[in-house]
């Protein structure tokens, strides 16, 4: 329950960042608004805060000379460990560069020993967050598919996990294409527990990957290291399995996170989806408890080219210059062909870089839910010694569950 907690308020004070942009107090009252600052060989004008959050800011900023528009992080290292996660992203950006599906990282400097600024391409046709799910255009679906994995598999490739791939990471450049950000978590890390490995390492390990990855999306091999499978790449691919099911099918397969059900890779299928189904296999294949048997992301790519066409085209409609027309876009439902979105060149992008999104108090909310959900299943004193063994106290009743765990709440945990 403890990780749960902890890994939620995460999520709340330093990964989920506030971009509201009618909140014109934000935007005025930041005295870093408004000053030009030379970064290498950019001179950059601040104009806006997109986005806030626990260790520091995300700006909207222009080349003075170019005129060309750029998204500018502000961090703040308030520690050793702070200033080492810092220092390890602007490593994993610079050696994932340059890839069409991977957010463009321009520069980075200091403004002194603990304030890092960050320089990056500036999405202007939003996220996954902004797409009605399910997906309905199938040909939609196919190249946001496809585009994910290819970036992916650029990480795998050079030995980089995400570790936090998520629908709030999946933006849109202002060409309608797939940009995948967040690279605060990934690591270029893996492991190996076995028996030798103490309960000390053990937990370690698995406070580590709370730290650094999201609920719905962890698979069983950072859940229970007890399950000796190892944890590497493929953790990615159980996340993007997740995320596939979420496109498809407009839930995820684990909404409330319950570590049974995770563990025991317990999730339905619609009844009214086929097997056949190109997007329903790669889901099946993605999520199997065994990491060695999902499949990696090159398998995944060339299963899609093999059966679709067109997938390097956007996946959303471009953005325009007429700032006339609404700001977020609608995806057809009940046609499966229809045409892409028109995305308004209007339109303010969820940039989430770093674990930056858009809308603070939706996104809160999610999370939050989820973590009331995870209190009614697991608010209980109990200790998994393996996946299938559970200690805990006599389950009680009446006053006696005001201190103890109550029977219908064991009965309803165990039940699910």
């Amino acid at each position: 329950m403890s990780d749960i907690l902890r890994s939620a308020f995460n999520n709340i004070s330093s990964n989920v960042w506030s971009s509201d942009h009618n909140n014109d107090s934000v935007h005025s009252d930041n005295p870093f608004v408004g000053q030009t600052i030379d970064l290498k060989a950019n001179k950059l004008r601040v104009e806006r805060v997109i986005a806030e959050g626990g260790f520091g800011f995300v700006f909207r900023v222009r080349d003075v000379k170019t005129s060309t528009v750029y998204a500018l992080k502000r961090l703040i290292a308030s520690d050793n460990e702070s200033k080492k996660e810092i220092e390890s992203e602007i490593q994993v950006l610079t050696r994932l560069q340059p890839h069409k599906h991977i957010m463009e990282f321009i520069s980075w400097g200091k403004i002194n020993q603990n304030i890092y600024l960050l320089l990056c391409e500036y999405c202007g046709c939003g996220s996954l967050q902004d797409i009605k799910l399910p997906v309905a255009n199938q040909q939609q679906l196919n190249r946001i598919v496809y585009q994910t994995c290819l970036a992916i598999e650029r990480m795998h490739s050079i030995g980089i996990t995400h570790r936090d791939l998520k629908i709030e990471n999946i933006l849109f450049d202002n060409n309608g294409i797939v940009k995948l950000c967040d690279f605060g978590s990934a690591t270029s890390d893996s492991y190996l527990p076995d028996l030798n490995w103490t309960p000390i390492q053990r937990s370690l390990l698995e406070d580590e990957m709370c730290r650094h990855t999201t609920p719905m999306y962890r698979p069983p091999e950072i859940l229970d290291t007890y399950l000796h499978l190892p944890i590497n790449t493929a953790i990615d691919i159980w996340a993007f399995g997740c995320l596939l099911y979420c496109l498809k099918f407009g839930r995820h397969p684990f909404e409330d996170s319950a570590k049974l059900r995770i563990i025991n890779c317990n999730y339905t299928i619609p009844n009214n989806s086929s097997d056949s189904d190109l997007i329903v296999r790669i889901i099946k294949s993605c999520i199997k408890v065994d990491p060695n048997e999902r499949m990696p992301a090159t398998d995944i790519i060339g299963l899609l080219e093999e059966n679709c066409v067109d997938l390097n085209a956007p996946c959303v409609n471009p953005r325009q210059t007429t700032p006339t027309q609404p700001t977020n876009p609608v995806i057809p439902s009940g046609v499966p062909n229809a045409p892409l979105p028109q995305i308004p060149g209007s339109a303010q992008p969820s940039f989430s870089f770093s674990g930056f999104t858009r809308y603070i108090k939706d996104t809160s909310n999610k999370v939050m839910q989820t973590v009331q959900n995870s209190i009614a299943r697991q608010d209980l004193d109990m200790s998994f010694l393996t996946s299938r063994l559970i200690v805990m106290s006599y389950p009680a009743e009446g006053l006696e569950s005001a201190y103890r765990n109550h029977i219908e709440d064991v009965k309803a945990f165990l039940e699910s």
